[in-house]
């Protein structure tokens, strides 16, 4: 499912530092969690995989995150700290998401997918009508988002947002890969049968998510588990990516 992929991204966080811990001890720190090192002679660069989503209980990370945090001088995010705020987030995905006037998504996607729309959102106790004004992608996207609020997964406490609001505190600067109106483009960019397979994808995979996500958490070396968990983990990465190759989407964040 595309929602697995956009929560999980191995390099959402760069941690460009001064070296303050001997070789030996970045490379103790690194076997505990995704978390890399990159050195020249005179600097090196912690490459720190994260997770977007997450619980109160997949707290605390791996000691290696707080001792790549320490000896940073600067932080390199997926997006700008303050940028993806909810508020500025939500105005431009529905600006973007929204059908133009007079066109509906019942009109767009196939009957079985539109019947299988209305039985989810009777599942949740929504009205399947606010989707109908919605383009296929957004409504992928917010029943994923629905499903993993439901697990108690927020994005406040995600690996990026919990170290952005640390560096802001702190003093530390930051900057960013990506800008929310490049990530949006990303969906803007599906043609209408990509969204369309999109959200027959998500819908047909909803059912799922909740194991689905756990057995992520538990396999994920961000969270100290067996190395033999990061290889599952990759499994879901790759069969996401084979499912969904033809998205643009895809190839832009590989």
């Amino acid at each position: 499912m595309i929602s697995r992929f956009i929560i999980l991204s191995l390099v959402a966080l760069l941690v460009l530092p001064a070296c303050g811990q001997s070789p030996e001890a970045q490379a103790n720190a690194a076997a505990a969690g995704s978390v890399w090192v990159v050195e020249s002679p005179t600097a090196c660069l912690y490459l720190c995989g994260t997770i977007h989503l997450l619980r109160e209980k997949d707290y605390p990370l791996p000691h290696v995150y707080e001792r790549a945090y320490a000896d940073s001088q600067r932080l390199v995010f997926e997006l700008p700290p303050q940028q993806g705020r909810e508020a500025e987030l939500s105005t431009k995905m529905q600006a973007a998401g929204d059908f133009p006037h007079g066109e509906a998504l019942s009109d767009q996607i196939k009957e079985e997918a539109w019947v299988a729309l209305n039985g989810w959102a009777k599942n949740r106790g929504l009205n399947v009508g606010t989707f109908n004004t919605m383009r296929p992608w957004f409504v992928a996207l917010i029943i994923s988002a629905t499903e993993y609020a439901a697990l108690g997964a927020d994005p406040e406490r995600g690996v990026d947002r919990v170290y952005e609001k640390r560096a802001l505190k702190d003093g530390k600067p930051g900057e960013g890969l990506e800008t929310v109106d490049f990530q949006i483009g990303l969906f803007t960019a599906l043609g209408e049968v990509q969204q369309q397979e999109l959200l027959e994808q998500t819908l047909a995979e909803v059912k799922q998510l909740s194991q689905q996500f756990e057995e992520m958490i538990a396999c994920n070396p961000i969270l100290s588990v067996p190395v033999d968990g990061v290889f599952r983990k990759y499994k879901y990465v790759r069969e996401d990516l084979e499912s969904i190759t033809r998205l643009p989407l895809v190839a832009s964040k590989s």
